[in-house]
């Protein structure tokens, strides 16, 4: 992957420069600003689901800056915001996110609903077999 990091680097020396050098405005655009959007566009595009940077708000007396605080969190900036290089893909309604191979949990909970079934006599009914085993299953960490 793109690293991110250095590309946000870039965009804000190219800021630094940009004020430093006396560019007009048109200049910055077709020059730096332009094409360092394509390169964070491209690199963005590829799929991660754990932060490839965290950022910090800082003000300024023109405005604002993003500081890149690393790939991991710190505590000491409460503030700081993750960047992912993408979002994860949504679940539809009526749908969820389940391990390929059943947990020992739900295997269990399979195990005891359907031995409730014989106890009582009644037909095994594998769809609520089914749906104990999606109960069981381990809910998707949120981001």
């Amino acid at each position: 992957m793109s690293d991110l990091r250095a590309l946000l680097q870039e965009a804000r020396d190219k800021c630094v420069n940009y004020m430093a050098t006396g560019w007009t405005h048109a200049q910055w655009v077709t020059d730096g600003a332009i094409k360092l959007r394509d390169r964070i566009d491209a690199a963005l595009a590829e799929p991660a689901l754990e932060p490839v940077a965290w950022l910090i708000r800082t003000e300024t007396p023109i405005g604002f800056a993003l500081d890149i605080l690393g790939k991991q969190a710190d505590p000491a900036y409460p503030d700081a915001f993750p960047v992912y290089s993408a979002t994860p893909p949504a679940i539809p309604d009526g749908w969820q996110l389940v391990p390929k191979e059943p947990t020992q949990n739900m295997w269990d909970e399979a195990k005891m609903i359907t031995e409730a079934m014989i106890k009582n006599h009644t037909n095994l009914d594998l769809g609520l077999i089914y749906q104990t085993m999606l109960a069981a299953a381990p809910k998707l960490p949120t981001i």
